[in-house]
């Protein structure tokens, strides 16, 4: 039996078992504080190759645009949920269906 190869976490440094499927680039390991470096990191990464995305008159043109074409998305601005239909009391249904509770009676008891 082979064993896993174990990678060194890139940032708190004990070493971890990747996942088979992305082995080749994981260098961080599931902890908490690790995963939100990783968060972290990637985040600087695509912002260093996408300086400019979030600056000047694009950018406010692209969320206007996007918030206008997502109305109530932000918190507290969202529609209330509809509302869905009132479910009748257990007692209401077992009272509606009687031939089928006395069915499941008699096979319960074993009797007919």
């Amino acid at each position: 039996m082979v064993r896993a190869k174990q990678n060194p976490c890139v940032n708190c440094g004990r070493a971890f078992v990747p996942d088979r499927r992305n082995a080749r680039h994981q260098p961080y390991c599931g902890a908490a504080t690790c995963r939100a470096a990783s968060r972290r990191d990637s985040q600087a990464r695509w912002l260093a190759k996408n300086p400019d995305y979030h600056r000047g008159p694009e950018a406010v043109t692209r969320v206007r645009t996007w918030s206008q074409d997502h109305p109530g998305y932000r918190r507290g601005t969202r529609a209330p949920a509809a509302e869905a239909a009132p479910t009748p009391p257990l007692q209401d249904f077992l009272n509606a269906q009687p031939a089928v509770l006395i069915g499941l009676i008699a096979y319960i008891w074993g009797s007919t």
